[in-house]
């Protein structure tokens, strides 16, 4: 179904009051969000399950979906602009997380080995010198659920590294079935509800991919082209005195030279966003076809 009526580009002239004011759609791309003139947009739809290939190849294009009737070429908007995709950067910290978990697991193997044996330890015990520990001080998550999930990492994770200081004293003092019955028991709890977190922070991470497509137009009934976008964020809207050039926001030079980006635009709220022209988003998928990557 889609989610956004088709809008017309002779929409009744807005009030006095807010004659200059513009409607737009915002959407992430990557981790970084974009917007395209609402007048532009002719629908926003669920990711189709089909999917039609073609017999050619372009840098993004993922193949034909229909819009009622109508066949249009899809893009992947991240892959034709040569950006990361949301989906492929939160696949990323997926599996980072897997790793981590192993690694809190392959930690307390070796405290045992080195409780049982004359083995040193050598693993990290300081909490913020262990992978996931660095990963963890500078990960910021967009996602008020996931930051929740997060901060309760905290506890657990500094009482697994303060065991090895802990344990090993213990055995020096020749408590050595102690500490290991000490060890088993944090296993079963400090180490389960650690993983707990790191399952619940991948299910949210994954639930968190919904990607959806965005169908263009220059007269507000024919679409032109399909781009599948990682998430809408908004429908929002903003005034001229809002924007701010490109030229003055830092933006690499490729990107200003490319004109992909006509401005920076502050919206209620604090939110920032890069405004798009269908124009250009055209011009990208009228070179890709020219030169595949």
């Amino acid at each position: 179904m889609h989610g956004l009526a088709p809008r017309s580009t002779s929409d009744t002239p807005p009030a006095s009051g807010s004659r200059n004011r513009q409607d737009i759609l915002v959407f992430w791309i990557g981790n970084t969000r974009v917007a395209i003139p609402m007048s532009q947009v002719l629908s926003v739809a669920q990711e189709p399950s089909q999917v039609q290939e073609v017999p050619m190849q372009a840098r993004g294009l993922l193949g034909v979906v229909h819009y009622l009737t109508q066949p249009v070429t899809l893009y992947d908007f991240a892959r034709l602009l040569g950006f990361p995709s949301l989906r492929e950067t939160r696949s990323e910290i997926i599996q980072t997380l897997f790793a981590r978990e192993q690694d809190h697991i392959d930690w307390l193997n070796a405290l045992e080995v080195s409780l049982r044996t004359d083995a040193d330890f050598t693993k990290a015990r300081d909490p913020a010198q262990c992978a996931f520990g660095k990963w963890y001080a500078n990960f910021k998550p967009t996602d008020e659920e996931l930051a929740e999930i997060m901060a309760e990492f905290d506890e657990p994770h500094r009482r697994i590294h303060g065991l090895a200081d802990r344990l090993l004293e213990m055995k020096s003092d020749g408590a050595v079935d102690e500490a290991l019955e000490l060890l088993a028991d944090e296993r079963r709890t400090t180490l389960s509800r650690l993983r707990r977190l790191f399952e619940h922070a991948r299910t949210r991470i994954q639930d968190s991919i919904r990607p959806v497509v965005v169908y263009l137009t220059t007269d507000g009934s024919e679409p032109l082209v399909a781009l599948r976008v990682d998430d809408v964020h908004s429908v929002a809207s903003f005034t001229p005195d809002q924007v701010r050039p490109v030229d003055r926001i830092g933006l690499p030079p490729e990107l200003v030279d490319k004109t992909l980006f006509s401005g920076l635009i502050t919206l209620s709220g604090g939110d920032t966003c890069l405004l798009m022209e269908t124009a250009e988003i055209l011009r990208n998928v009228e070179l890709t076809a020219e030169n595949p990557a």
